[in-house]
């Protein structure tokens, strides 16, 4: 018995041997190769005959999501990924918006000047202005007198008896006269001629001096009048408008003018 059991031994050690030398190497490369002849495709209901029955009996849609649900959770971090979508960035709202309002009304902004206005002129449009909050700046300048006539006359003598003694060396000169009295501060003097244009009037005085009278004189009669021009500067276009409809209410035989 004892030589059988050895044997029994020796076999099992020979076998054992015989499997260890049948084994590739870890190292070698070629034992990972995969031949392309072994690979079968599969249909999609396949399963596999070791399957048990409870799974054999299962719906394949049961099988498939646990399969699925053992997938790591990092496949899923590219479709993640690429649903997030990012949103533009508005740009940034203005700091303040009236102050960008007040640069563009200041880029439109006009200078407007009115004028030359008369006294009576200037006294209805600044009665218009006021309602309407408009400032101007106000530049005069003496006018023409009122009517615009021309006078020939000879100052007062030192005396009234002087002045009647003048008056009748004229007349026999062909020079019709009269001494004025209604003119407080012309009171005395010989007038001669009162002409609606300059050229008549000298005329006259050529002649007088002509005939020995050297002081006689021209003068323009009426008051002169004040010429008022208005000058607004920096106007909105608001304020343009509001301008020009009372400038076509007011005078609008006076137009406005761009400054210059």
């Amino acid at each position: 018995m004892k030589w059988f059991f050895g044997l029994v031994v020796l076999l099992n050690l020979l076998v054992a041997l015989w499997g260890t030398l049948s084994e590739r190497a870890p190292g070698d490369l070629h034992a990972l190769e995969v031949n392309p002849q072994g690979i079968k495709l599969l249909p999609g209901g396949w399963r596999s005959e070791e399957a048990t029955p409870a799974e054999a009996s299962r719906p394949l849609a049961e099988v498939q999501p646990a399969a699925a649900s053992e997938l790591p959770a990092t496949l899923d971090a590219p479709a993640v990924a690429s649903a997030t979508v990012a949103k533009p960035v508005k740009p940034a709202a203005p700091a303040d918006k009236r102050a960008e309002a007040a640069r563009a009304d200041q880029g439109a902004a006009v200078c407007r000047q009115w004028g030359e206005l008369t006294d009576a002129q200037l006294a209805r449009v600044r009665a218009g202005l006021a309602p309407l909050g408009l400032a101007a700046a106000e530049t005069a300048r003496e006018g023409a007198p009122a009517s615009g006539k021309f006078w020939v006359y000879l100052p007062r003598r030192a005396t009234p008896e002087a002045t009647r003694a003048l008056s009748a060396e004229l007349k026999l000169k062909g020079f019709d006269n009269y001494p004025v009295a209604s003119d407080p501060e012309r009171q005395g003097a010989l007038s001669l001629g009162l002409f609606a244009k300059e050229e008549g009037a000298n005329a006259l005085l050529a002649k007088l001096k002509a005939a020995g009278v050297a002081d006689a004189r021209v003068e323009r009669r009426g008051k002169p009048e004040r010429a008022t021009t208005l000058r607004f500067a920096a106007l909105s276009p608001d304020a343009d408008a509001r301008l020009a409809a009372l400038q076509a209410r007011l005078l609008p035989g006076v137009p406005l003018k761009t400054c210059r």
